[in-house]
């Protein structure tokens, strides 16, 4: 939780060059993150009971510095990509209007879609060095751990059913 209203904007001599570098490829960079994304996208549209995709317009370019899904049983989804070896990250657990700094703040009672949205975030692996190869393997866990949740769900109401 952050006490102060600020900013990390220091950028030294060693980052500048690595910066420059990397400005020659970005394009490209940016080019592999888009179809990375669109393959997330496809892959992933069928969950739309339970993942929430990042939108984007077809002549849209995004930068994709993250993948980041709004999904239902967040935690349990994370758990059970790391045991398939798939590093997923929480980059946002905490909203802005969720931060005590912000707590005398009136408008923070307007902000209310992002009420609860920290513990459903979940950003999934982007970057240019992944192959689709990669992204297929972690879309068919994330398809297979859903798979399993509706499966379980539907023994349940079968089950009591059965009782009744």
């Amino acid at each position: 939780d952050h006490q102060l209203i600020g900013r990390n904007s220091r950028l030294d001599n060693f980052q500048a060059v690595v910066i420059t570098e990397k400005l020659k490829i970005l394009n490209l960079d940016i080019e592999k993150k888009n179809n990375i994304a669109q393959k997330y996208i496809d892959k992933l549209s069928i969950l739309k009971d339970f993942i929430l995709l990042p939108k984007r317009d077809i002549n849209e370019v995004h930068s994709f510095h993250q993948f980041v899904i709004i999904c239902k049983h967040r935690n349990k989804l994370k758990k059970f990509l790391i045991k398939n070896k798939i590093e997923t990250l929480i980059h946002y657990p905490k909203m802005l209007s969720d931060l005590n700094i912000f707590r005398d703040n009136i408008s923070k009672d307007k902000i209310t879609n992002a009420k609860g949205l920290g513990s459903k975030l979940l950003s999934l692996p982007i970057s240019s060095e992944h192959k689709f190869k990669e992204i297929n393997y972690i879309c068919k866990k994330i398809i297979l751990f859903y798979e399993k949740k509706v499966f379980l769900r539907k023994i349940q109401q079968f089950l009591v059913q059965q009782k009744t």
